[in-house]
């Protein structure tokens, strides 16, 4: 009856009044239709054309490494060991030097089905 409807600027939360709260900024003003818009649909989109554009780059490097034309390497899955060790080590060390930034804490914290879970979906 006496119910908030949010003006254009605030997003909406759905029955949660807190959540309009945590869309200001540190000057205490509600962010902008475009940064509003950016937050709740384009968050992902860096990583997502990071995603795209490192797996248009590996394809090239498999078909230079692996074509017949090119280096012909014989032992792919070798190579493809080799490099996940690599991420993995890599992954590591930059979430243990930054784990506030990256999650490094929830990760050791992480049990291991929560971390199956996460994990299995994505590979």
């Amino acid at each position: 009856k006496n119910a908030h409807r949010p003006t254009p600027g605030e997003r909406r939360d759905h029955g949660n009044e807190n959540n309009i709260e945590k869309t200001r900024n540190r000057t205490g003003a509600r962010p902008s239709t475009i940064m509003g818009f950016y937050h709740d649909h384009c968050v992902y989109l860096p990583a997502m054309l990071g995603w795209f554009f490192f797996s248009a780059a590996i394809s090239s490097y498999n078909k230079y490494v692996f074509g017949a034309s090119h280096m012909a390497f014989p032992c792919p899955l070798l190579l493809t060991s080799i490099h996940f060790l690599v991420q993995w080590t890599v992954s590591f060390a930059v979430t243990a030097a930054y784990p506030e930034v990256l999650g490094g804490d929830q990760v050791k914290g992480m049990t291991w089905k929560k971390f199956l879970g996460v994990s299995i979906p994505c590979g």
